[in-house]
């Protein structure tokens, strides 16, 4: 749905709305990439620390990066979910 909502975003000339859809679409793509490993791996599953951006939600396994690929937004603000 995403890709629509930024299309018409663009021709409304409305950038706020632009950069949010755009981010929440890199995020649900992530997301979907993570419930699709867990999904195909389910006996396989080992406990590993969460990293979640608190902005715009981008989630990391294992550890989180300096930086988030989306927001920007540093590590150190990460929330670590057990």
């Amino acid at each position: 749905m995403y890709p629509v909502m930024i299309k018409q975003a663009e021709a409304d000339g409305e950038n706020g709305a632009i950069m949010s859809f755009t981010n929440a679409n890199a995020v649900e793509e992530v997301h979907a990439g993570l419930f699709k490993n867990a999904f195909d791996n389910l006996s396989g599953l080992k406990e590993e620390d969460i990293w979640v951006c608190p902005v715009c939600g981008d989630t990391f396994v294992g550890s989180a990066p300096a930086n988030c690929p989306v927001c920007a937004t540093p590590r150190e603000k990460f929330m670590l979910i057990k």
